[in-house]
Order: structure tokens, then sequence, then C-alpha cells
């Protein structure tokens, strides 16, 4: 599902069109590591896509 080639902001938008439940359910840890980026830049790109909203 995620390629290394996509952005992480692109890898975490397409997570959140195509399994929105996970990122609700799952703990931000295991979301980051299946998105293979550290948890400090999972935050960054969650924080960057609020302040967008």
């Amino acid at each position: 599902m995620t390629d290394r080639f996509e952005s992480a902001k692109d890898r975490y938008t397409k997570l959140m069109h195509l399994f929105p439940e996970i990122i609700q359910r799952a703990p931000l840890t295991y979301v980051a590591s299946y998105l293979q980026m550290s948890l400090e830049t999972l935050s960054r790109v969650r924080s960057s896509i609020s302040t967008l909203q």
C-alpha cells in the first residue's frame, strides 16, 4: 500500500481516504510504522493538514 517515493503527507492522505477508521482507532505509533515514517513526522503531517482545513 505504501510507496516510499510518495511524500509523507501523500501517504497519510491516501490512508485517510482509503481507511479513515484505522486513523481513528489504531495507536498513532502503529499508523506511523505502517506508513514508514517516524512518529514526529506523522505529528507534523497531521498538524499541517489540520491547519489547512
